[in-house]
């Protein structure tokens, strides 16, 4: 067995072969590549926020937001299953934006 003090890779510390810790560095490497597929899935797949999300970022009340989608003044949630939903973060955001502020903005009709 080695000293595991010389050795700082995992598996040489727990008495592994320096030649068995190089057959998985091929696997290592690839998993560090940025995989061009991932990256254009990445791009084209909306970012989602949950509903605890949603109320952070507008600090309105679950019954609230409810209230306001059935109005038609908020985004219509994606369903995600039969009771999980979801929200397109761009359509959240993009709500913020166009919200009147209290402060500094120049939106005189509050």
């Amino acid at each position: 067995m080695q000293n595991p003090t010389n050795n700082t890779a995992r598996g040489l510390r727990h008495g592994g072969t320096r030649e068995a810790m190089t057959a998985y560095a091929p696997d290592i490497e690839r998993a560090r590549k940025p995989n061009i597929e991932n990256r254009e899935l990445a791009v084209i797949a909306p970012r989602l926020v949950s509903m605890r999300q949603v109320t952070t970022m507008t600090t309105y009340s679950r019954p609230s937001i409810y209230r306001l989608i059935a109005q038609g003044r908020f985004p219509k949630p994606i369903k995600l299953g039969d009771v999980k939903i979801a929200f397109r973060a761009d359509d959240v955001e993009a709500w913020l934006a166009s919200r009147p502020t209290a402060l500094g903005g120049d939106d005189t009709n509050i």
